[in-house]
């Protein structure tokens, strides 16, 4: 995989920050459309039980993230006299 400056080919990086920022925008705009789409179709169905389930449903797969990915990731990059 070649990496250059403004590589625009499949399989190509880019080492530009605004091309970098750009598609970090993009990504960003989605989640938020998305909500706004769910919730202007799902208006009727948004009960406060069903919000409050959907939270919990988050909630568990942020802890299981944080258990299987986060902790495990940053003892890889600790020391043992930092742990003590």
């Amino acid at each position: 995989m070649s990496v250059r400056r403004g590589g625009t080919q499949k399989g190509d990086l880019t080492l530009s920050k605004w091309q970098a920022l750009k598609f970090c925008l993009i990504s960003s705009i989605c989640e938020p459309l998305a909500a706004i789409v769910f919730g202007l179709l799902f208006s009727g169905y948004l009960t406060t039980s069903f919000m409050a389930i959907m939270n919990a449903m988050v909630a568990g797969i942020m802890v299981i993230l944080s258990i299987y990915e986060l902790i495990p990731a940053s003892l890889e990059y600790t020391t043992p006299k930092v742990c003590q």
